[in-house]
Order: C-alpha cells, then sequence, then structure tokens
C-alpha cells in the first residue's frame, strides 16, 4: 500500500490532516549548500558534550513542540569518518538554543569515540522543503542488500513516526542510534551528494521500537529511495558498547 510522508505541522489534528498530502523533502539549493561543507561541519568534543547533556535535560520538552522528521549531513562527512577506519559508527541527538542536531560519530574497540564530531545540522523541521510525493512500487527499494528494507516498509515506518513518534518519545527519549559500518559503506559508494536519516517507528512490535533509515540524496535534491538502509539499533534500548 502506498503512502505518503512527511509534512510540516505540529499538533494531533495537522497530524491527522497531512497524512493524506504528499511528503517534503530537503530542497536541492539546502542540499547542494550541504554538500559543499567538509571539516567545517565539525564540531569539538566539548560542544558535543554540552548538546548531548541539553538533549538528555531537554529532549523531551523540544519534543512536545517541535516534531522531528528528519536530519540531513554531506556526503563528505560519511568520507570523513570512514577514513578514520572506526570500529563502528553512532549518531547523537542533541540540542542548541532550540536546534536540534544529530551528531555523526566514528567510535572505537572500546565503544569510546574517536577523531572528529560531524555535525549533521540539516533538521526537518524547520528545514523542510516544497511537497514531492515519491510514487515508488514496494520492490524498488532495499531489496539488494541484507540491511535495506523495501519501500512499504519505509512509508510505514515513517507514517507510524508522524503521527506516533511524539507520544513514543515523551516515555522513551533516544539518545543515539548504533549503525553498521557496511551501511555507510555502500551509501558512499552511491552517487549522491548528502545523507538524509528519516526516522521511524514500527509499532507491529510490542514494546515499539524507533527507526532511523539512511538515504542517499541526489544531486537534484531527491533521496535516491532505490536502497533505504535502515538502522535498528537505538539507545534505549541498545546502550552498550
Amino acid at each position: 500500500m502506498k503512502t505518503k510522508f512527511f509534512q510540516n505541522g505540529i499538533g494531533a489534528l495537522l497530524l491527522l490532516i497531512i497524512l493524506n498530502q504528499p511528503s517534503p523533502i530537503f530542497s536541492a539549493v539546502q542540499n547542494k549548500e550541504v554538500a559543499k561543507m567538509s571539516f567545517s561541519d565539525t564540531i569539538p568534543g566539548a560542544t558535543f558534550n554540552v548538546w548531548t547533556s541539553a538533549w538528555n535535560q531537554n529532549g523531551r520538552s523540544y519534543i512536545s513542540q517541535t516534531h522531528i522528521r528528519a536530519f540531513q549531513l554531506p556526503i563528505s562527512s560519511v568520507q570523513n569518518v570512514l577514513n578514520q577506519s572506526p570500529e563502528s559508527i553512532r549518531l547523537y541527538f542533541g540540542l542548541d538554543n532550540n536546534v536540534p542536531h544529530l551528531v555523526l560519530v566514528g567510535m572505537d574497540n572500546k565503544g569510546n569515540p574517536q577523531g572528529r564530531f560531524y555535525n549533521a545540522s540539516v533538521p526537518c523541521p524547520p528545514t523542510c522543503a516544497n511537497m514531492n510525493f515519491f510514487p515508488k512500487e514496494d520492490g524498488q527499494g532495499g531489496e539488494r542488500n541484507v540491511n535495506t528494507i523495501p519501500m512499504s516498509t519505509f512509508n510505514a515506518w515513517n507514517n507510524n513516526w508522524l503521527t506516533f513518534g511524539q507520544a513514543f518519545m515523551q516515555q522513551t527519549l533516544l539518545t543515539h542510534f548504533k549503525m553498521p559500518l557496511v551501511n555507510l559503506q555502500n551509501l558512499k559508494n552511491q552517487n549522491v551528494t548528502a545523507v538524509r536519516f528519516y526516522l521511524g517507528l514500527d509499532r507491529s512490535v510490542t514494546p515499539n521500537v524507533a527507526h532511523l533509515n539512511m538515504v542517499g540524496v541526489k544531486a537534484d535534491g531527491t533521496d535516491a529511495l532505490e536502497q533505504i538502509y535502515n538502522e535498528s539499533m537505538p539507545c534505549p534500548p541498545n546502550c552498550g558498547q
């Protein structure tokens, strides 16, 4: 079943209305601007600690007012992290002056950050572009790799997050996601200029499970939905090394 996702608007009434609306994406102009960022798109460890601490303390309050849908960062950040030869990848939520961040970090074999902290500071909202529906049939996305998911699952999880994500985060405040290295390696090999991370929610299981799904971004600003990489290791509950 086709579904449509990601609309601007806050509140239960708006959420119900926009389920039948087309889905917004980041604009091509914004995508080109983000793609230019490289090492300048990093933050010091002290800033990382401040942002993550602020998220832990104030994330629920922020989410109750603004429903985060997705984040974007340049493909150069992915390449730079892979150049560090990390054992694993984590993406941490942060908050700075009421602006959310998703920080990409390479981890060593002891579960400690290594190298630079890459700040994916283009959140949606507020940086959501014009509406655009992707008429992809199930089977065209995520069928060629064990870490990918089909389009129907991607759409279902997105709509679940759109409707129930705020309530989920009030009960279970996510702090970060773990990601297999192979996901970033495979995406880097695609002809994309940036990366988008879409939040999703699987309500077919109890308790519900949050997901961070990763797609490449083409030069025209649209999602490369032929490969949708699923990251299903959220913290909590997967907060160990």
